[in-house]
């Protein structure tokens, strides 16, 4: 029988479709066409199975590296919500939280405690999206540490197969029954060693004889995409394994997507700090260089935060200047290393009064 819940849930998503929800991931997410329609798809459903009370099956897991959208993925998704007014809630966990039994650490019914504070309400008994975080610390093989890593697997395993657990609830304090079959689990990891061991063992593979010159993997193996069958070799048990209905890889951001997510980092940055940033070609190629490390565009983001604390800084505690933050400054990168902050008088850059700064 459909409770008010999900009618609730059926009145609010009249007006979603995949081609909205896709619109919508793709404006915050760059770079990933066909996994963002595929994503879609599976959020959708989900939500057209909660609005009819139907069983929910689908949980996914979702790889790529740092840098690439893992994170962006669960906050707008989150905000796609909320616009709509959907009343399920999306949350984010760490799976490195979860440690087996008397180890320090979170087990099962804390993970379910959180989840269950989330539901604001009282008539959802477990209906969710939860982004379990950093799956591959716990799921790839270790040695000596075999049996933590069942275990941790076992734990994540009862909340996505579907488990009623009771919570104690401190506001208002109650018992309170989360159903944990009505959850979708997104599971989400880099897998970046597993990446790496794919694309040595393929160049490997295509070496003729010892006179063929050995190539860097680095950036090959950053974006290889991943399989169940790969995850299971590398240490996720099968049983957890078939849990997922699919892996959806990220793949590599080209150029032109890096530069439009370093622009959107940067005007967060420039909300933010209060202040504008104009950044020159060179500064621009610096940054792209950056983004195809480890960390991806995320390190961008930090650069450039670091960076226009320090120019503002310099400026801020020179005496002949005002030492106060305003939007009227404007902080200018020819590159990473050389700087300069104007004081724009009424948006007049005619006007302006420089000073400049190149770092060391």
């Amino acid at each position: 029988m459909i409770n008010d819940f999900n009618k609730k849930v059926a009145k609010k998503i009249k007006g979603l479709s995949v081609r909205e929800i896709y619109r919508s991931l793709k404006r915050r997410i760059k770079g990933q066409g066909k996994d963002l329609i595929t994503l879609s798809v599976y959020i959708m459903q989900f939500l057209k199975d909660v609005a009819n009370k139907k069983h929910i099956s689908t949980n996914l897991i979702l790889t790529a590296p740092s840098g690439c959208g893992k994170t962006e993925t669960y906050r707008a998704i989150n905000d796609l919500f909320i616009e709509y007014g959907i009343p399920i809630p999306v949350i984010q966990i760490d799976a490195t939280d979860l440690t087996e039994n008397g180890v320090k650490g979170k087990d099962t019914e804390d993970i379910a405690k959180r989840i269950a504070e989330s539901f604001v309400d009282v008539e959802n008994n477990g209906y969710a999206i939860v982004f379990i975080d950093e799956i591959d610390k716990i799921t790839t093989r270790v040695e000596n540490e075999s049996n933590r890593s069942e275990s941790v697997q076992s734990q994540i395993l009862t909340l996505i197969e579907g488990r009623m657990l009771c919570v104690r609830l401190q506001k208002p304090e109650r018992d309170f029954y989360y159903n944990s079959s009505k959850t979708m689990f997104i599971c989400t990891g880099a897998y970046q060693d597993l990446r790496k061991e794919k694309a040595m063992k393929k160049q490997k593979g295509q070496s003729i004889g010892f006179m063929r010159e050995e190539k860097s993997v680095e950036n090959e193996a950053l974006y290889d995409a991943l399989s169940l069958d790969d995850l299971i070799e590398n240490g996720m048990k099968e049983e957890l394994a078939g849990r997922f209905t699919d892996i959806i890889n990220y793949k590599r951001l080209d150029p032109s997507d890096m530069k439009t997510i370093i622009e959107m980092r940067k005007e967060e940055i420039e909300n933010e700090m209060d202040c504008t940033i104009t950044l020159g070609e060179k500064a621009v190629e610096e940054l792209l260089l950056m983004s195809n490390g480890p960390m991806g565009v995320r390190k961008c983001t930090k650069e450039i935060k670091k960076r226009v604390a320090e120019a503002l800084g310099e400026y801020l505690v020179d005496d002949e200047n005002e030492d106060e933050f305003t939007d009227a400054l404007e902080v200018r990168f020819e590159s990473l290393d050389e700087f300069e902050v104007l004081k724009n008088n009424n948006g007049n850059a005619d006007n302006n009064e420089t000073e400049e700064k190149t770092q060391e």
